[in-house]
């Protein structure tokens, strides 16, 4: 059993620090190259580097390659918990550490280590080979260096813990918040389960396993990753936020380009249609209205303004009539560049009845003359005379205000397509 859990752990701690070589690529990656990222780079190549190193040592077939893998291991450690505190330093004050401060929280990791080399089992202990396992943890007590060595990582890291909550509770952005949320959370366990590691699993497990150190910190790279991926942590481009904005209006944007291509959706023109994605064609496919209108008045467009060449497209979907509102736009040249469409979705009955008073037999004919169709094809949907339709639509004017068809469906959608 102990030797199946020892494998288990291993490979556990091989797939932990290849997810943070993985994670600290895309934040080197990532433009522009600021000192903060530059910070949180340090902060995950030394878990990464001791993570990975981690799983050497376990496996190192003799002492002398134990102590040479497991110093540095132990390196990336000594790092990761001072750079850890200057990142979230930096996150929480917006600016660099002092110089005095640094002193203090990089010096005393780097006497760690000295001492380390000089045969001190500074982290809390040492290891021993275990027949048919591998090198395991023993705990050792010194009283010197378990003070002087849990002192200090446990005031690092309830200072990182403090500026992450100040982080928190001085910034206004709930993205921020959630950032703060994520790394705090995966910090704060980690360092709970690190530390408990030495007090409780040797008392417990029945059996001799590899140190759990690297696994345990785990919930501290999920929440980077977390805070990096999902909510931007120091990753936020101009691209990005005017895409976010567009994700937030309540009204469809398709971006389409010369060709009749759509180069950009927003999530409510998807939402519109009903397809996950208006891209390679499938706006075209969807709409064929638009793909016949932009292959034809394409040409018409080349050098005018704005306003000329626009188009309007009553569209029947899957959960009902859509309103496609679109023109052609140009740089400050005067070149055409493409498309801009504007997606609406009709009000219901209740808002028509309520905005403008209408009855149920004129929503009937506004909800026709919606979708592009004559007074006489309305007459026959409805079974009534096409002089029963023109006093239907005499009277739509009237409480709409519209002057003409045109703006009539424009105020079905409360817009002005004018402007």
């Amino acid at each position: 059993m102990g030797f199946l859990i020892a494998h288990l752990i291993t490979a556990a701690v091989t797939a932990a620090a290849v997810s943070e070589f993985f994670l600290l690529a895309r934040v080197v990656r990532t433009r522009p190259r600021t000192d903060d990222r530059a910070l949180l780079s340090v902060c995950l190549a030394a878990m990464a580097i001791f993570s990975l190193f981690a799983v050497f040592t376990f496996q190192a077939p003799n002492a002398p390659a134990f102590r040479v893998f497991f110093l540095i291991s132990i390196a990336g450690l000594f790092l990761f918990y001072p750079a850890t505190l200057d990142f979230a330093y930096r996150l929480s004050l917006r600016h660099r550490m002092p110089s005095r401060m640094r002193v203090l929280v990089y010096v005393p990791p780097l006497a760690f280590y000295l001492a380390s080399l000089l045969g001190y089992n500074v982290p809390f202990g040492g290891y021993h080979y275990a027949p048919g396992l591998w090198w395991v943890f023993e705990p050792q007590i010194d009283p010197f260096w378990i003070i002087s060595y849990a002192g200090y990582g446990l005031t690092v890291m309830g200072l990182t813990v403090l500026l992450l909550v100040r982080f928190y509770r001085r910034t206004w952005s709930i993205r921020e918040r959630r950032q703060a949320v994520t790394v705090l959370t995966g910090i704060a366990v980690s360092t709970m389960l690190q530390w408990g590691e030495f007090l409780v699993l040797p008392r417990v497990l029945p059996w001799e396993v590899p140190s759990l150190t690297p696994i345990l910190a785990v919930p501290w790279i999920v929440g980077m990753y977390v805070a990096v991926q999902r909510y931007n942590l120091l990753d936020l481009s101009p691209e990005q936020i005017v895409e976010e904005a567009f994700d937030s209006v309540t009204q469809g944007i398709v971006l389409i380009d010369t060709t009749g291509s759509v180069t950009y959706h927003n999530r409510e023109a998807a939402a519109i249609l009903g397809a996950p994605s208006l891209m390679d064609g499938a706006l075209v496919a969807t709409v064929p209205a638009i793909g016949r209108w932009v292959k034809n008045d394409r040409p018409a467009v080349r050098g005018l303004d704005q306003g000329d060449g626009a188009f309007q497209v009553v569209h029947r979907s899957r959960d009902g009539q859509v309103l496609i509102l679109g023109r052609p736009v140009s740089d400050r040249f005067g070149d055409f560049l493409g498309y801009v469409a504007f997606l609406h979705r009709p009000p219901d009955d209740r808002a028509l009845q309520c905005n403008y008073g209408l009855s149920e037999r004129e929503i009937e004919v506004y909800r026709e003359l919606l979708t592009g169709q004559t007074l006489k094809e309305i007459a026959s949907r409805l079974g009534i005379t096409e002089r029963t339709v023109k006093a239907h639509v005499h009277s739509l004017y009237e409480k709409t205000g519209a002057d003409n068809r045109t703006e009539l469906v424009a105020t079905a959608w409360s817009i002005d397509f004018r402007s």
